[in-house]
């Protein structure tokens, strides 16, 4: 540094004086740059983190308030069931049959996304619409039957399908469908007599997912309490997700190498279901409008540091070009061409530098002149004294 300062300092004025005027006006530019990109990154970042949170939260509410929907139908039919004695008497089941399907039927067509609804008891009889049973298993084996039998005072979600005694009649696979199961309970007693049993599309979770947007890499998916998918959009990425990601706190962000880029993951758990709704987005993408914004700033560093050089020389050159002259002159008066003047335009300092130059120029020449003629003058007398000493002799 100290060498730099040295070499600074011995430099020529004119270059100095450029170098100082490209530092004073780069340097707030500078900080300026620096100060905007990380400014624009963090915005970007929260608002980034806050459109995540706020389309997880309003998928998270959409599916809770549509399981909220489907709980109130259970009991619904669970009154009905209750009243009628259905799962508690044979000949009432009988009797109830028909009309407890044509019920079903109407909940189905009424509503589109249930692909199929079934009513299940103890003794293994059932009754439904839109479903069909693959084997004689009693249902009381099926893993949504001791779900529901476990929890009868809840909705139970099941996010998979498969391995089950069940198939919906719907074009439907198991993978496009979810099982929500809840308990009938007896009104006297409160032993459970039956569950019944939706298979919802994963229309509803996709109406609420289809429009919505984070970037154009970020997507929302969703995971069941066990974190198996329960619907995911098709990418890459989707699949390569840690589910120990997914052990932290709701809300708080992580962040992620998938697939060769940068990624951040947060989630919101429904208290209702515990279903977690997971926004991801690409930090390489908001990166990307970082750097288009650096390069736009580095272009108008080199720019602005062309234009100040340009006018910062332009700026000494107007200084040291007529300090360059007066020099020049005053080599030329010190090899005695005292002819020499100093002609300036501007009435600055350095006018009156050249100013009082011309005025010492024209004192010396005076000078000069004058011990010039003070010489000739003694020269002149003392010849005539001496004429006038040799005049008598001859």
């Amino acid at each position: 540094m100290r060498r730099l300062w040295e070499l600074f300092q011995n430099n020529r004025f004119r270059n100095k004086m450029a170098i100082t005027y490209v530092f004073m006006a780069l340097i707030p530019l500078v900080i300026f740059a620096a100060v905007s990109a990380g400014v624009f990154l963090s915005q970007a970042r929260q608002t980034t983190m806050a459109h995540t949170a706020q389309i997880t939260g309003q998928v998270s509410n959409s599916i809770d308030m549509y399981i909220s929907t489907i709980d109130k139908m259970a009991d619904y039919l669970t009154c009905m069931l209750q009243r009628s004695g259905m799962l508690e008497d044979a000949a009432a089941w009988e009797r109830m049959q028909t009309p407890v399907s044509s019920t079903l039927s109407d909940i189905a067509r009424s509503h589109p996304e249930i692909a199929g609804i079934l009513i299940a008891t103890e003794q293994d009889d059932s009754v439904s619409t839109g479903m069909s049973r693959i084997s004689r298993d009693p249902f009381t084996s099926e893993n949504w039957y001791r779900l529901a039998s476990t929890e009868p005072d809840r909705v139970v979600l099941v996010g998979s399908t498969t391995g089950r005694n069940i198939v919906t009649k719907q074009d439907y696979s198991a993978d496009n469908v979810f099982s929500l199961a809840k308990a009938v309970k007896d009104r006297r007693t409160g032993e459970v007599r039956g569950v019944i049993l939706f298979d919802v599309s994963h229309e509803i979770i996709t109406d609420s997912i289809k429009n919505v947007t984070i970037g154009e890499k970020g997507f929302v998916f969703v995971v069941d309490s066990d974190d198996n998918m329960v619907f995911t959009p098709v990418n890459e990425i989707v699949y390569r997700v840690d589910p120990a990601w997914l052990d932290g706190d709701a809300g708080v962000p992580v962040t992620a190498q998938i697939a060769g880029g940068r990624y951040q993951i947060r989630y919101e758990q429904s208290g209702f279901t515990g279903w977690k709704t997971v926004g991801v987005f690409s930090l390489d993408e908001v990166m990307g409008g970082i750097n288009t914004i650096v390069y736009v700033l580095i272009l108008c560093i080199v720019g602005t540091g062309a234009l100040v050089l340009f006018v910062s020389l332009q700026l000494a050159n107007s200084v040291t070009k007529p300090i360059s002259k007066l020099q020049k002159l005053m080599k030329q008066a010190e090899s005695g061409d005292l002819s020499v003047r100093f002609n300036s335009l501007y009435s600055d300092e350095i006018g009156d530098l050249g100013h009082s130059f011309n005025h010492m120029i024209h004192r010396i020449d005076h000078l000069i002149h004058r011990v010039y003629e003070e010489q000739q003058s003694k020269r002149d007398a003392e010849l005539k004294s001496l004429q006038e000493q040799i005049k008598p002799h001859f």
